[in-house]
């Protein structure tokens, strides 16, 4: 009989089973590995909360800002205030609960269209024109999460292609298309 034998036969055939004091240790040690892996859970679960808030803020903010450049790109006139003498026109605005809009407007002021082009919250909207070459139209935006964690700011310039004359800007956008 090999020593191999003998541990085996030692091992499966003493019946005493495990004392009080080898029970207690198994337990405490299976307790400490317990906890560590369920505080890693925790841990780990509230960062993808944050990295998928953070990325929804980007996303959004990324769209209305792709919207409002093929919005302006090809604008004939861009002015601060409302036009009296088009019959169609368009506003770029913030309104009070911090949602960005796009409005589609008749001679008379009257709204015919609205488009919300952000699903977050616009904390913040400003725009200028400026004259280099060409028109160009640099706008920023910054959209913050409900928690307002994560706060997000994009800025971006646009060529305005068809646009002759120049405007001070402040924070809404009025233009026509051709």
């Amino acid at each position: 009989m090999g020593r191999s034998d003998w541990i085996i036969k030692r091992l499966f055939l003493n019946r005493r089973g495990f004392t009080i004091t080898e029970l207690l240790i198994v337990l405490a040690l299976l307790s400490v590995v317990l906890t560590f892996g369920y505080n890693a859970f925790g841990f780990m679960n509230t960062s993808f909360v944050y990295g998928e808030s953070r990325s929804n803020v980007q996303r959004e903010i990324q769209t209305a800002s792709n919207k409002i450049t093929s919005e302006l790109r090809n604008a004939v006139r861009v002015s601060n205030t409302a036009f009296g003498d088009e019959n169609q026109y368009y506003h770029i605005w913030t309104d009070s609960s911090k949602s960005l809009r796009l409005e589609t407007l008749t001679r008379t002021g009257a709204i015919t269209a609205s488009t919300n082009l952000c699903n977050q919250d616009v904390t913040a909207f400003s725009c200028a024109i400026s004259k280099d070459q060409a028109y160009k139209l640099t706008f920023t935006l910054q959209g913050k999460d409900d928690n307002m964690a994560n706060v997000y700011s994009l800025s971006s310039c646009v060529m305005l292609n068809n646009v002759t004359q120049g405007t001070t800007l402040s924070n809404e956008i009025f233009y026509t298309k051709p």
